[in-house]
């Protein structure tokens, strides 16, 4: 089943959780206020070959979410 992210308006916070994929638009209840949470665009690791060796595209560290920063739970 595949991962997927949801951002918790309330608690600024973003969290993840496996669903089954007709299940990924119904929202989820918040593990820390238990609202629910829209699911939002995921980001997803990238490698590129330079030289012959896979390299790790850079991460900045930041999500957004319409328009505002956001932090990502722990």
């Amino acid at each position: 089943m595949p991962l997927y992210e949801y951002y918790c308006e309330p608690c600024n916070g973003i969290f993840e959780t496996i669903r089954q994929m007709r299940e990924a638009s119904a929202p989820v209840p918040c593990p820390e206020c238990d609202r629910d949470a829209p699911r939002i665009m995921s980001s997803f690791n990238a490698f590129t070959f330079r030289d012959g060796y896979p390299r790790r595209l850079p991460d900045k560290g930041t999500y957004w979410h319409m328009g505002k920063e956001v932090k990502k739970r722990a």
